[in-house]
C-alpha cells in the first residue's frame, strides 16, 4: 500500500518507478521556457537572492511553501509550478513562458481560467512578473498589513485553486516574504550559480519543519511538509535523470517513501513525539549521506552548464 500511495500525482510532492520513462524525467523547467537559452539559464543559473534567512522553523517551512507545488494546487501543481516558477529566488522571471498564459516572455495571465477552475475571468490579459525583492513598486507594500493576506489567500485559494494553507504555513510564507527586499542585495541583479547545494536547502529547511511540527502536533502541517520534501526528491532524480546511476535513483525513492511512512506513523500510529523524532533524526543522516554521493555526481547532471547545453543543443 505503501508504494501504492507514492504512484499519486505529483502535486503531493511525490514520485514513482513510472518516472524512469525519459520523457517524464526530464526536468519540469524545460517547460516552462520556449527557447534553449533561456531553459539553460533556467537549469543552471537562477537570480540573485535577496531574503535574509532567519533561523527559526517558520522562515524554514515558508521558504519550502514558496518552492512547494503543493502550495498551489491545481493546474499549477500538476505542472510542478511553485511560486518560485515565477519568481525564482523571490525574484522576476523575464523568460518564463507558457502558451496558455504568456503572450511573451516574463509575462503571465494568473487570473486565466487554465490555472483555475473557479476563479478565472474570460480576459487574456498577462502582466509582467513582478520582482517580488522590489518592494517599492509592489502594490502592497506592508507585508504585515490585513490587505496583503487577503491578497495571497486569493493567489492562493482562487487564482490557483490551492487548498487553504495551515495557520503554519500561511505564517511562514508571510515570514519568507517579508525577509525579501532587494535592499539586501549587494549585488541584486547579478544571477548566481544554480547548484545542488542551492536546491539541498529546502530539504534542509523541510527537516527544520518537520522537527517543529512534530513538537506541535501538527499533522496537516506535517502532510504538507512531507509532500513538499517529496516534490523535491523528485527534482533532484530529474535533475540526474542525463546520467542516471540506478543505485542513487533507488534511494531517493526509498526516502520519498521513508517520507510517506514517517508521516504515516505520525498520523496514525500511538508513537509520541520524542519517538517519531528519532526516526526524523535518522532520516536526516539518511539524507545527508544521499546529499555527499549526489554532489559526486554533480557534475554528470544537468546543474553543470556543459551537460546541460549539451542536453538542450544534441546537434552542437
Amino acid at each position: 500500500m505503501l508504494l501504492a500511495r507514492l504512484t499519486v500525482v505529483f502535486v503531493v510532492g511525490s514520485f514513482s518507478p513510472a518516472l524512469w520513462a525519459e520523457d517524464l524525467r526530464r526536468p519540469q523547467e524545460l517547460a516552462w521556457f520556449n527557447n534553449a537559452n533561456a531553459q539553460l539559464e533556467a537549469l543552471t543559473q537562477r537570480p540573485a537572492d535577496c531574503v535574509v534567512p532567519l533561523h527559526n522553523p517558520k522562515f524554514n517551512l515558508g521558504r519550502l511553501a514558496f518552492n512547494s507545488p503543493r502550495l498551489l494546487g491545481g493546474q499549477a501543481g500538476r505542472m510542478g509550478l511553485s511560486c518560485a516558477s515565477c519568481h525564482p529566488s523571490g525574484r522576476d522571471n523575464s523568460d518564463f513562458f507558457i502558451e496558455q498564459i504568456s503572450d511573451k516572455p516574463g509575462r503571465a495571465d494568473i487570473s486565466h481560467h487554465f490555472l483555475s477552475s473557479h476563479g478565472g475571468d474570460a480576459f487574456f490579459n498577462p502582466k509582467p512578473i513582478p520582482d517580488l525583492a522590489d518592494v517599492d513598486n509592489l502594490r502592497f507594500k506592508n507585508r504585515g498589513d490585513i490587505e496583503f493576506d487577503q491578497l495571497l489567500t486569493r493567489l492562493i485559494e482562487i487564482e490557483f485553486d490551492g487548498q487553504a494553507p495551515t495557520a503554519a504555513v500561511f505564517y511562514g510564507l508571510k515570514l519568507y516574504l517579508t525577509q525579501n527586499s532587494i535592499e539586501n542585495c549587494q549585488l541584486p541583479f547579478q544571477p548566481v550559480s544554480r547548484t545542488l547545494e542551492s536546491d539541498w536547502l529546502l530539504i534542509d529547511d523541510g527537516l527544520a519543519a518537520l522537527d517543529d511540527a512534530i513538537k506541535a502536533g501538527d499533522s496537516a502541517t506535517i502532510l504538507f511538509v512531507s509532500a513538499s520534501m517529496r516534490a523535491v526528491l523528485e527534482r533532484f532524480y530529474r535533475f540526474y535523470s542525463i546520467n542516471p546511476v540506478k543505485s542513487l535513483d533507488d534511494r531517493l525513492l526509498d526516502m520519498s517513501r521513508a517520507l510517506e511512512s514517517l508521516l504515516s506513523n505520525t498520523i496514525k500510529s500511538d508513537k509520541t513525539a520524542e519517538q517519531i523524532l528519532v526516526t526524523l533524526a535518522e532520516l536526516s543522516t539518511s539524507l545527508g549521506k544521499l546529499k555527499n554521493d549526489l554532489r559526486q555526481r554533480e557534475a554528470q547532471s544537468f546543474y553543470n552548464p556543459k551537460t546541460a547545453y549539451d542536453y538542450l543543443n544534441p546537434s552542437n
